[in-house]
């Protein structure tokens, strides 16, 4: 007869709601995120650019490149950046890349099978004045233990009528880890 003896470990998740920064490992996490989007915006928002318009500016976002060599979620940085953007109320969006496909999709179906008047179209689309584009760049300085993670965030405002890139900011981020070297 054989007899097994298992032991369960019970599993304990905290769930943190407050914007305190917790980090754990040092590598790019959702306060990086939150910090650098920030600060990204804040520098757009005072920039001549943004105070020198007569009219809100219309946007549409391409993608964040990530140039680092961590595999990290740049969609959540751009998602950010055009969430804050469009609370300061001084910018308007079009939608961009799948949303803007599936809008026009929708908008076909709708001029094929609605119940209006044959022929009733979907007013034009609005279009964008800039192209929102960015880069993630990393560089990393160690010495054994230690380690300083040093982000780079830029995000260009780039004319979609001619091409001239119109606003190019960054936001920095520096992270210094030290791993304890007494073990047991």
């Amino acid at each position: 007869m054989t007899l097994f003896i298992t032991s369960c470990s019970p599993v304990t998740v905290d769930r943190d709601v407050s914007e305190e920064n917790s980090d754990l490992s040092g590598r790019w996490n959702d306060n990086d995120t939150r910090i650098i989007s920030e600060k990204l915006v804040e520098k757009i928002l005072e920039s001549d650019f943004a105070r020198g318009q007569e009219k809100r500016p219309v946007l549409t976002f391409d993608r964040i490149e990530n140039k680092t060599m961590e595999h990290l979620e740049t969609d959540a940085i751009l998602k950010n950046i055009e969430r804050q953007l469009l609370l300061s109320g001084k910018f308007d969006f079009v939608a961009s890349g799948a949303s803007r496909t599936a809008a026009r999709i929708e908008k076909k179906d709708y001029e094929e099978h609605n119940s209006g008047p044959a022929g009733t179209r979907i007013i034009v689309e609005k279009k964008a004045d800039y192209i929102v584009k960015g880069y993630l760049h990393s560089l990393v300085d160690q010495l054994k233990d230690d380690k300083i993670m040093y982000y780079q965030l830029t995000v260009e405002l780039i004319s979609v009528d001619n091409n001239r890139l119109a606003l190019s900011e960054q936001a920095k981020i520096k992270k210094k880890i030290q791993k304890s070297s007494i073990t047991w």
